[in-house]
This record gives structure tokens, sequence and C-alpha cells, in this order.
């Protein structure tokens, strides 16, 4: 999803996010709802393309 994180000199920075939940594969499936949560997330310039 595109978001803004505020105004630069240069205008609006806006980049693109992305939030990946992590879980091990073998799990098991009682435990998924168990406190404590694993994410990825990544930020990716609109322009440049940097992470």
């Amino acid at each position: 999803m595109r978001r803004q994180t505020g105004h630069g000199t240069k205008g609006t920075r806006e980049y693109d996010w992305a939030w990946l939940d992590v879980r091990p594969d073998d799990t098991p499936v009682e435990n998924e709802n168990v406190a404590g949560t694993s994410v990825l997330v990544a930020r990716r310039h609109r322009y440049t393309g940097e992470v």
C-alpha cells in the first residue's frame, strides 16, 4: 500500500509499504492464536526503488 510519511523540501514523501505475517511452517495449528506476532515490514521509495 502507498502511504505518506510526511512533507519534505521537495514535496510529500510517499513510500510503498508491505506487511507480511511470518510464522514457521512447523507451528501447530492449535498454537496459531498464541499471543505475539512476528512480521516483516518493508518500505520502498516509489521513485528510486530503494528498499
